[in-house]
């Protein structure tokens, strides 16, 4: 969120932003802002995948209809890949079968990658999300992530890392390689949410009361000045 700061001089003000604290500038086009992620190349937000996880499609529609996503939209394809290209990914190349699109890491993120790693924990973390609501004997990685698990239009993408520890001990579990997975036939579960996204809206500066003063002044001088060379032109 921003703070606006206005400093008023004289007849005049002068407003300007600046960033809260909490806005964490991931890189030169993408900032996390704590519950959506900005795309400052696109002009997007990006709702973390997390608060929708688990409601349906028509759930989701109905929210942004009627309720509390109202604002909010379904990213589409093209949304999505200007978001991974913001987040510094590289083109995916795919292979599809049986209707599924998969990406090699190899191809798609290059294997154990920070980015995969940073996109997740900004997107939301739908796996780890989902692990801590089951109370399950395992957890994320402190030093990986899970996974963002999330539906564009009619796909479910999943940027993945899956590095699991058990949660008890600590003691790593698994770590699968770095990955994204596209898939148009892939049923939505409880790990899954939703991409949605809004405009980034353009902030409104409130004129000062000081601008107004001086502004009526101005128009009070421009009258008072036709006035009179009104009187001049006219004399009694």
């Amino acid at each position: 969120m921003k703070k606006m700061t206005c400093v008023s001089l004289m007849v005049a003000g002068l407003c300007s932003t600046s960033v809260s604290a909490d806005i964490l500038q991931i890189n030169q086009h993408i900032q996390d802002h704590g519950n959506f992620t900005r795309d400052l190349t696109s002009g997007l937000d990006w709702l973390d995948v997390t608060a929708t996880r688990g409601m349906a499609v028509h759930e989701v529609n109905s929210a942004i209809i009627t309720g509390n996503l109202a604002g909010w939209r379904y990213a589409t394809a093209n949304d999505f890949g200007q978001l991974m290209t913001s987040f510094g990914f590289t083109a995916a190349s795919t292979s599809c079968t049986s209707g599924g699109c998969v990406s090699t890491p190899a191809d798609s993120v290059g294997g154990e990658s920070a980015i995969v790693n940073q996109f997740i924990k900004t997107l939301g973390d739908t796996y780890d999300d989902y692990l801590d609501e089951v109370n399950s004997l395992y957890d994320v990685s402190p030093l990986g992530a899970g996974e963002t698990r999330g539906i564009i239009e009619n796909s479910l993408i999943a940027v993945y890392d899956k590095e699991l520890i058990i949660g008890w001990s600590g003691a790593p579990s698994s770590n699968a390689s770095d990955g994204l997975l596209v898939d148009e036939f892939l049923a939505p579960d409880a790990l899954t949410g939703s991409f949605l996204v809004r405009d980034v809206a353009a902030p409104e500066v409130p004129i000062p009361a000081a601008g107004y003063l001086f502004i009526t002044s101005l128009l009070g001088l421009g009258l008072v000045g036709k006035s009179r060379r009104g009187s001049s032109k006219n004399p009694e």
